[in-house]
């Protein structure tokens, strides 16, 4: 699929592949949708309380769960096939959203409801990335992940777009309910078009070609499979698996790796910096009407959109890691700027430039794919999206918070100070270094370890489902 080491691949290809498509489709219409809804929710709490505060807690509400879902949950991402998962998540999505579009509720049960929406969301991502992973080999994974980063930016876009226009004819409530049915569709459009893909890990070979090996097993290739413990039900082999425990230790080794954990914090802590300043957007423009919060924010996703079409398409693997470090010091000035508190039509070009910084993304892609044990991919995607989610809501919380202290611009201006000082201590995993060796041989046994005793299929536990003793035995 690829040509000359470090080119980049051509779009077509990465669209030839028909799980991408579905995915690619299905995550652009619940982004839409989770917009519209984000934006909805933040109109409605900042018109009935007045608070800066509340409101960017409305906004990022969602968000704040995935914290749960990370620390809990996410060891389910390398466990559960992605059709079902996926199908269910987008359903989850449309009955709340639903819920908050035609039932008014007290401000507290809104935020609760929003929160609801995010706890699978880690899960959902980090299952989803990791077939992502298994269908695009080596460099046309880095396309297909830009593609999928611009797509969400694109998305956002559209999704402000719509929820600007709605708003000119129909309330916020009106807003919420066009984002639910986007959500239906996505369940849809994910049940019919993952229909005939493998289940994760299903190009390795099977169980039975290898039952009879003893030495040399890899345990990358049965941890990516569902458990499936012949006569229990659904239910009962999820709560055999044990969910919380595995997180949990898992998490505490891949953060234990110190290549990992610095790549870790290099794409999340700048991302989530500049993502949580949105939380001021809303305040920012509250003198200006409604419709120019949906343009601000709409600004700030087609930066990103822009960023990651160029250098995912055009930049090639090496250049998009020589660019990191300045993409993410044009982040932060764009967002220092709102110091001087400018009008809209500077701001909005102010708030599309920070945000085509975080194109940085894309060049810490490779190292950290080579850097993580295959079996544990969906855990450690899902680890990135908590993180990126949890530190853009606390962000937003925070910004939310100072605003009603300093005002808008100046609580902009702030994170975007503090996006270049991220720059600046993380400049050693930020700059291109020595290309990515595999994780610590640690992570492995843990995974093995906690797998085995929580029932789950690895070819060195014992068969639970197997009379022969001797079978047993390898």
């Amino acid at each position: 699929m690829t040509t000359n080491e470090g080119s980049p691949v051509p779009y077509r290809e990465v669209f030839a592949v028909g799980v991408f498509r579905t995915l690619f489709v299905g995550q652009t219409l619940m982004v839409i949708s989770e917009a519209m809804k984000m934006l909805a929710l933040s109109l409605l709490v900042f018109a009935r309380t007045g608070s800066p505060l509340m409101a960017a807690v409305a906004y990022m509400a969602g968000m704040l769960a995935y914290l749960v879902g990370g620390t809990l949950l996410l060891s389910l991402a390398d466990r559960i096939s992605t059709r079902p998962l996926l199908v269910t998540f987008h359903l989850v999505r449309f009955c709340v959203i639903g819920v908050l579009a035609f039932v008014v509720l007290p401000v507290p049960v809104v935020l609760i409801l929003a929160a609801v929406i995010g706890l699978f969301g880690p899960v959902a991502e980090g299952n989803a990335t990791a077939l992502l992973a298994d269908v695009l080999r080596d460099r046309s994974y880095i396309t297909g992940r830009s593609l999928m980063t611009a797509a969400a930016a694109a998305s956002q876009v559209i999704g402000h777009g719509i929820s600007g226009l709605l708003l000119i004819t129909m309330s916020a409530y009106g807003v919420l309910a066009t984002a639910s049915a986007f959500c239906l569709v996505a369940a849809v459009v994910t049940w019919f078009g993952l229909r005939d893909s493998p289940r994760r890990g299903a190009d390795r070979p099977d169980r039975a070609d290898r039952a009879d090996r003893v030495d040399g097993v890899d345990h990358a290739d049965r941890a990516d499979r569902p458990a499936s413990t012949p006569g229990a039900s659904p239910l009962r082999r999820l709560l055999r698996t044990g969910a919380a425990a595995s997180t949990w230790q898992v998490n505490r080794q891949l953060l234990a790796d110190r290549h990992i954990r610095g790549l870790l914090l290099a794409i999340l802590v700048p991302t989530s910096l500049a993502v949580g300043a949105e939380g001021a957007v809303v305040p920012y423009t509250a003198d200006m009407g409604q419709a120019p919060a949906g343009l601000l924010l709409s600004a700030m996703a087609g930066g990103m959109l822009l960023s990651n079409v160029l250098i995912g398409r055009f930049a090639g693997v090496e250049t998009a890691e020589r660019l990191v470090l300045p993409l993410i010091y044009l982040t932060g000035g764009g967002l220092v700027a709102f110091a001087l508190r400018p009008g809209l039509p500077v701001a909005v070009a102010l708030a599309a430039a920070s945000s085509a910084g975080l194109g940085y993304e894309i060049g810490l892609q490779r190292r950290f794919l080579q850097a993580l044990p295959e079996h544990a991919r969906g855990q450690a995607f899902g680890l990135v999206s908590t993180g990126l989610m949890s530190g853009q809501a606390l962000g937003a919380v925070a910004v939310g918070a100072l605003t009603g202290i300093a005002g808008a611009g100046l609580s902009i201006a702030v994170f975007g100070a503090l996006v270049i000082a991220a720059g600046v201590l993380l400049r050693r995993h930020l700059l291109p270094g020595r290309k990515a060796g595999p994780a610590s041989p640690q992570i492995d046994r843990v995974v093995a370890e906690t797998r085995c005793a929580r029932s789950l299929p690895l070819p060195s536990c014992p068969d639970e489902s197997r009379t022969d003793v001797q079978d047993r035995s390898y």
